[in-house]
């Protein structure tokens, strides 16, 4: 579907833009080869290193019993699919491909084919980028959507068909986002807008353009088109519940754990027990002894659990503890969150295993096709941390990334529509890792990685829009006019 987007030039009867130059619809030698190293990075690393939340995705799809803790969505949908022969190592080829792709095209509408095509492969090799290239799961899938949503952008300031097919792909795209994570609404919502600004989703109302260049016209605009993005939203997410219901996914509430970590840090910090009698009752000096600042799983972890994982009852009790501490200690409630989100940024410790280096044991005889190639491919990566440890060093040092995806946003005020859909990309992607603050139970470095691979897209496009800037100007036929002129009056 993206293949089919947009190879065209396109422009905005809005605004007076540069003519964005997109290779979608005239493939190139240099995609293909691009496809052939996002096969060939899956073939050799296949079926993907899986963990715990991977095999469990898997075991739900092969038995036909869901549940919501992971993607609830996605995983009933490739039931069908797995029945005709499609398993998880051929997801994980997709998914690679896909994220190689897009990645490459939003890429290719900044700069030149084959360059796009050499910088896909470096960032693909880049250990922080890579250490979750090769990891199958649901992170993949949100970054590779991510990407697919804003290269379709790039083309939907056309006109026609250029434009649907650019909506098409856009709405699919968002859709898988929100399908793979379930604290991927803010980062849709931003994208949506962006749509509807330059003319999908309907964003063209003639209305709206009617109503006049006054501030009080402009804010009716700008809650008019947040209500209408808002509105695609939930329409996605209601989709997404009936898949749900069809389906018969079992509601499990993933986001107990951030509860049972907020509420352990308040009672901690205050040295009273907030949680319900029903979750917890024990003293407050066994929270602290099994209490990580950087994750709820030392409280959760299995064979003796502090706090076991609540059935649909309890699970209201618990919500109703969480806000009562929440509005009566707000202050341990803040300082907790700060504390794990610098950490979520590698600010006072190490990103938090930033690849994994196996498949985990499992009943289904998952196992690596080329054991040496994927050794090598974990020995790659750990030579990018300190010591035997897979949390990362300097490279991976997440908060360097956020600070270039903010810098990002300065191409709102650029006059190339390319480089404006890159900044809503920085926009969705910035508001997401924000959001991390109040939803993560861990301080996980795939939470973070989108910023990762989005500040390494900026930083490539800087680098090629510097390189642009410092080439001399070619002469243009008035300039050769006038220097023929010049000496022709020499010579008389």
């Amino acid at each position: 579907m993206l293949g089919a987007v947009g190879g065209v030039p396109v422009s905005s009867p809005l605004t007076s833009l540069a003519t964005p130059r997109l290779h979608l619809r005239t493939p190139s030698p240099a995609l293909f080869l691009v496809m052939a190293l996002g096969a060939g990075v899956a073939v050799a690393t296949w079926p993907g290193a899986m963990n715990v939340d991977a095999l469990s995705q898997i075991g739900q799809v092969r038995s036909g019993r869901y549940n919501d803790w992971h993607s609830g969505v996605l995983v009933p949908m490739w039931r069908p699919l797995y029945a005709l022969g499609l398993s998880a190592g051929w997801v994980y080829l997709g998914s690679v491909v896909l994220l190689a792709v897009v990645l490459y095209e939003l890429l290719a509408s900044a700069m030149g084919r084959r360059t796009a095509g050499v910088v896909t492969a470096g960032l693909l090799a880049y250990p922080p980028v890579l250490g979750l290239v090769v990891y199958w799961g649901r992170d993949q899938w949100y970054v590779g959507a991510l990407l697919a949503a804003g290269a379709s952008l790039v083309a939907m300031p056309g006109s026609g068909n250029r434009r649907t097919r650019a909506t098409i792909a856009f709405t699919v795209s968002v859709w898988a986002m929100l399908a793979s994570r379930q604290n991927a609404p803010p980062a849709a919502f931003v994208l949506a807008v962006a749509a509807m600004v330059h003319g999908g989703l309907g964003g063209r109302q003639s209305w709206l353009t009617r109503l006049g260049p006054g501030r009080g016209y402009c804010a009716l605009r700008a809650i008019a088109l947040g209500l209408a993005a808002g509105a695609v939203v939930a329409i996605m997410l209601l989709s997404q519940e009936a898949v749900r219901r069809v389906a018969g996914v079992s509601r499990v509430h993933p986001e107990q754990q951030t509860l049972f970590y907020d509420l352990a840090a308040i009672s901690i910090d205050t040295g009273d027990n907030w949680f319900p009698a029903v979750v917890y009752a024990g003293d407050v000096e066994t929270l602290a002894e099994s209490f990580s600042v950087v994750d709820v799983l030392p409280l959760v972890a299995r064979p003796d659990p502090v706090i076991s994982p609540l059935r649909q009852g309890a699970y209201y009790e618990l919500l109703r503890a969480w806000a009562g501490a929440v509005v009566r200690q707000p202050g341990p409630y803040v300082q907790a969150r700060w504390n794990l989100f610098m950490h979520q940024l590698a600010i006072t410790g190490p990103a938090q295993h930033v690849f994994h280096d196996q498949v985990d044991p499992n009943e289904w005889g998952y196992e690596f096709l080329l054991p040496d190639a994927f050794s090598g491919v974990a020995s790659y990566l750990q030579a990018s941390t300190p010591g035997t440890s897979q949390d990362g060093g300097p490279l991976h040092a997440v908060w360097g990334y956020v600070l270039v995806t903010v810098g990002g946003l300065g191409w709102f005020r650029s006059a190339r529509i390319e480089r404006r859909m890159l900044a809503w990309v920085c926009a969705a992607t910035l508001v997401n890792t924000a959001g991390l603050f109040f939803v993560a139970p861990t301080a996980s470095y795939r939470y973070t990685w989108p910023s990762v691979v989005v500040g390494c897209v900026v930083v490539v496009v800087w680098g090629a829009d510097l390189a642009k800037a410092a080439r001399p100007p070619a002469p243009g036929p008035a300039r050769t006019k006038t220097a023929a002129a010049s000496a022709g009056a020499a010579v008389r």
